[in-house]
Order: C-alpha cells, then sequence, then structure tokens
C-alpha cells in the first residue's frame, strides 16, 4: 500500500522528466530521481502482486463467510479483482508508455490511476464497514498475524473457533 502512494507522489516528477525528454530538454536533477523512483516502484509492484497471485494459488484465500450477502460477496470479489488487474495493469502500461513501445499505453496508464483510486477507496470503505458496522472478522483475516487462527474460524460468524479445545476436551482441566 505505501508503495502505491509513494507512486501518486512522485508521479509528477516523471510527467515533468517525460515532457522535458520529449521536448528535447535536460529534465531536473529532483524530477529525474524521482522519475527513477516511480518506474523502480511500479517494477516493485509488479513483482510483488506476481508473488501474490502465487501465494493466491498455493494456499488459497479463506472461507467466505456463509452469512453474508450474495450480492455484497460478488461485488467484493470483483473489487479484488479489478484491483489486481491494475496494479498488475499499471506498471506494464507504464513501462510500456515509458519506452515508447505502444502509442495507447500512456492513455490507459493515465487512466488507470483515477480507477485505481477509486476501488481503493471502495476497498478501504467496505474494510470500515465489516469492521464497524458488522463487526465480523474480515479485515482481520486479511492480516497474515492472524490469518492462521482465523483460518479455523467458523464460517456462519467468522469468529474464531479453538479446534484443539473441541478436539481434547479431557485434557484441560
Amino acid at each position: 500500500m505505501l508503495l502505491v502512494v509513494l507512486q501518486f507522489a512522485v508521479h509528477d516528477a516523471m510527467v515533468t522528466t517525460m515532457q522535458a525528454v520529449r521536448n528535447n530538454q535536460t529534465p531536473g536533477m529532483l524530477d529525474y530521481l524521482l522519475s527513477n523512483v516511480h518506474l523502480l516502484g511500479g517494477i516493485v509492484i509488479f513483482l510483488l502482486m506476481c508473488w501474490r497471485l502465487v501465494l493466491r494459488v498455493k494456499e488459497g484465500v479463506p472461507a467466505a463467510l456463509t452469512d453474508y450477502p450474495k450480492l455484497l460477496s460478488l461485488l467484493a470479489r470483483l473489487n479484488h479483482w479489478l484491483l489486481y488487474t491494475l496494479l498488475l495493469g499499471l506498471p506494464v502500461t507504464g513501462m510500456l508508455a515509458y519506452y515508447e513501445l505502444a502509442s495507447w499505453a500512456r492513455v490507459f496508464h493515465a487512466a488507470g490511476k483515477p480507477l485505481l483510486l477509486g476501488f481503493t477507496a471502495l476497498h478501504v470503505a467496505a474494510a470500515i464497514y465489516h469492521w464497524a458496522w458488522r463487526r465480523d472478522q474480515v479485515v482481520q483475516r486479511m492480516l497474515p498475524i492472524s490469518r492462521e487462527r482465523l483460518d479455523q474460524a467458523d464460517s456462519a460468524t467468522g469468529e474464531p473457533v479453538d479446534r484443539q479445545a473441541e478436539e481434547e476436551p479431557n485434557q484441560r482441566s
């Protein structure tokens, strides 16, 4: 998340540098440095998202809550896949635009910025909804530290279940 915020913070330096280069001018030192931060940040985000997809395929995702409305569940999955698509697609279109390999890439890269902001805001709003309104375990399930404990959660409520206590009731005195 911090890398994405950094990308937005240094984006203007990338635009300024690219405009200077296209006009056969020398970009300012700070703009050039920050444009390289933007470029490297995009590469890191792309690699991290690829790794995230590998983990998702290898380890799966926590089971969906059974008492959750189907429409909201569908919208949540759609939002997740749109975020994945943007976080993989923006670095690709950024590279294509940077190296001027595809004329359409700059337009798609620029169009992705407000989309990423919007879908990220929706994701954060949904997390707040789950934490403050529904008071279920969805936010905790997103955190890797608590995932192992919550993987064994009751699928209806999302509440953690002590499986060891269920299996060994007589050994806990």
